[in-house]
């Protein structure tokens, strides 16, 4: 059985597959809540969050290397410092 049917999100979610052993991001939501997702890489996820009952918001998540050493990816780096999809 998936993660995503055992925690009851359905078929809401957006991966991001790993590379190598690893990284890869996953984003679940409920059936009540919206999500357009603007952008992504193997770093990011920018999303567009909609809801009964609030008003939408920006959600961005972020995965990274610890070792500040490690090169961000270009794209992600992008939507770091410009805030750019």
């Amino acid at each position: 059985m998936r993660l995503c049917e055992v925690l009851q999100f359905g078929e809401n979610l957006w991966a991001v597959d790993r590379i190598g052993l690893s990284g890869g991001l996953l984003l679940m939501w409920k059936d009540d809540v919206k999500v357009r997702v603007d952008s992504s890489s193997p770093g990011h996820i920018v999303a567009e969050v909609a809801g009964k009952g609030f008003l939408p918001w920006t959600l961005t998540c972020f995965y990274g290397n610890p070792d500040a050493a490690q090169h961000m990816p270009r794209d992600t780096w992008f939507v770091v410092v410009c805030g750019g999809l």
